[in-house]
């Protein structure tokens, strides 16, 4: 798949279905995506722990979360199965699929993955143990890895390739919890620690929870959760504690090579927070960990790696490109994915102007990256001028 200007769209059937785009609609999409030289897809197949395809392991996608499109979308979805219409018009137009499984995004309000729910310490927990952070897996608990092992296999009985989501997380937007650290202590990781390291970074006298007035509930009798101090708990190393983290969602995609075999794709799709040296182990995050994007390129594990983020005011070259290069000296592809190409805030607010979406792809295009992830079909479609930039992508992408 590796070659100068290959250009992926982000396809999230989702958000089309939730604008009323049912089967005939999509073919409309792809015929545009044909047009502008899409030569990958990716699509989301999993949100909040519902199917974006007719699973026989997790509920479809029911309209829970009860938005405005929602109702809509979940009708929508039980008229035809979207994986395998995508799989079957791509196939059609030369276009390869990747299922984009985003690997800590299995929660949202009204939405989620009780399978996973129901595992006694099925996600990733506090250090007390008191709060579990809904939607992110802990891989390293033997329940959770053979379930998403088996969500994989299903998916894969599609037809398709791989794109897994690291850090993209909507369980991480509406996380009430927002302390610095605050999750990634369970037993497992905490055991690990302890025998590489002899410190038990669960291990605390007692909690002292702050509480606060501020905000909203400043003039109200009503406390707020600020924040959860663990008193007596030991010193340890950050640093050490994310890679630990990282090594659980390192084993299952190793796990699922294994089962997928050499020939299918294996992307993965990261922010740089999640990679030294971009990453500051001291940022804010309530929820972190570390992988080596180049060992996992290296030893086979993955073929590609799409650099994810807001890149609108970036230097690609000197500050996102040195970090990664370990992935193209083992061979892979680097993708960089433009989250915010059509939009300031990486959403689907703010329309882009024409000129500015130009001069965007201008300056990626430019840079030594390679492969580019648009993101996304439904923005364009939403787009004020959505033909102008599908031509705009025809003509920089498009076959001459």
């Amino acid at each position: 798949m590796s070659n100068k200007n290959r250009l992926v769209m982000d396809v999230d059937y989702y958000d089309l279905a939730y604008h009323g785009y049912g089967r005939e609609e999509l073919k409309g999409v792809l015929d545009r995506c044909a047009k502008a030289g899409v030569q990958t897809i990716v699509m989301s197949v999993i949100f909040g722990g519902y199917a974006q395809y007719h699973s026989k392991i997790l509920p479809l996608y029911d309209g829970k979360d009860r938005r405005i499109g929602s109702k809509q979308a979940a009708a929508i979805y039980k008229t035809f199965d979207p994986l395998a219409a995508v799989v079957e018009l791509g196939k059609e137009r030369g276009i390869d699929v990747l299922a984009y499984y985003r690997m800590y995004d299995h929660y949202w309000p009204g939405l989620c993955d009780k399978n996973i729910d129901n595992m006694e310490h099925g996600w990733w927990e506090s250090r007390c143990g008191r709060f579990q952070f809904k939607g992110w897996p802990c891989y390293a608990e033997p329940q959770v890895m053979e379930y998403s092992l088996n969500l994989v296999s299903e998916i894969a009985s599609y037809g398709v390739g791989f794109m897994f989501g690291l850090t993209r997380s909507h369980s991480l937007y509406c996380s009430p919890y927002r302390q610095p650290h605050f999750f990634g202590f369970n037993q497992p990781i905490a055991d690990e620690y302890a025998r590489r390291y002899g410190v038990d970074i669960r291990a605390f006298d007692y909690c002292e929870d702050h509480m606060s007035h501020e905000g909203y509930l400043g003039n109200t009798p009503w406390p707020f959760l600020n924040e959860v101090e663990y008193v007596g708990a030991s010193e340890f190393d950050l640093v050490k504690w994310h890679w630990l983290k990282g090594e659980e969602a390192a084993t299952f995609l190793r796990n699922v090579r294994k089962i997928l075999g050499d020939e299918t794709h294996i992307a993965i799709e990261a922010s740089p927070y999640a990679c030294p040296p971009v990453a500051d182990p001291a940022d804010t995050i309530p929820a972190k960990l570390y992988v080596d994007p180049g060992a996992l390129a290296k030893d086979g594990t993955i073929n590609e790696w799409m650099v994810q983020g807001n890149f609108r005011n970036t230097d690609f070259q000197s500050q996102i490109l040195p970090a990664f290069q370990g992935v193209r000296e083992a061979g892979a592809e680097i993708n960089l994915w433009l989250n915010d190409v059509l939009a300031s805030d990486g959403g689907s607010g703010g329309a882009a102007s024409i000129p500015q979406i130009e001069q965007y792809l201008q300056t990626a295009t430019a840079s030594d990256f390679s492969s580019f992830t648009f993101h996304e079909a439904d923005f364009i479609e939403q787009h004020p001028e959505a033909k102008q930039v599908w031509r705009i992508l025809g003509e920089r992408f498009g076959k001459s």
